[in-house]
C-alpha cells in the first residue's frame, strides 16, 4: 500500500518551519531535512533513521527486507512541536551527503570502461574509422614483403 500525498502534506504541515522536503520514491516517500535524509513515509507512517535522538521509539521494517527504523506514531506527529524537535534532532546526528565526484576525463564526460585511463581526448567516430582506413591502406601496400 502505497503512501497518500493527503499524508504526506499533513506531516509537511506538522513540521511547517524546518526545511522538510519529501521525494517520492517507489510509491513511498523519502524524508530530507537540511539536504539529510531523517527518514521515510512508508503505509501511512512516518519512520525515522535510527539515532540516539529517537532511542526507545518502536522499530519496524519500512519495507520488507530494510533495516529497522523507528517509528513515530501518530501521538508524536500529532504534537507539532515535539515532531520538529525530533526530525531537527535526527537530522543534526545524520551524517552530511557526500558530495558527487567530479569527472577527470577530458570534456567532463565519464567513461567508466576507461576508469580514468583517458590521457588525450577521444577522437570522434568518424575521424577514428579515417586513421582505420589510413592504417589498412598503409598495411595493404607493405603487405608485398
Amino acid at each position: 500500500m502505497s503512501t497518500s500525498r493527503k499524508t504526506v502534506a499533513h506531516i509537511l504541515e506538522q513540521l511547517e518551519p524546518l526545511d522538510v522536503s519529501p521525494h517520492p520514491m517507489f510509491g513511498e516517500y523519502c524524508l530530507y531535512c537540511d539536504n539529510k535524509v531523517v527518514g521515510f513515509v512508508c503505509n501511512e507512517r512516518v519512520m525515522l533513521s535510527p539515532t540516539s535522538a529517537s532511542d526507545g521509539m518502536p522499530e519496524a521494517e519500512a519495507y520488507p527486507g530494510s533495516k529497522m527504523y523507528r517509528v513515530a506514531g501518530e501521538e508524536i506527529v500529532e504534537d507539532s512541536r515535539r515532531f520538529r524537535e525530533l526530525v531537527t534532532a535526527t537530522a543534526a546526528l545524520r551524517p552530511a551527503r557526500k558530495p558527487k565526484k567530479k569527472s577527470t576525463l577530458p570534456g567532463g564526460a565519464d567513461y567508466p570502461h576507461c576508469r580514468g585511463r583517458v590521457s588525450a581526448p577521444l577522437r570522434p567516430p568518424h575521424l577514428r574509422l579515417s586513421v582505420l582506413a589510413v592504417q589498412c591502406r598503409n598495411l595493404a601496400t607493405d603487405g608485398s614483403r
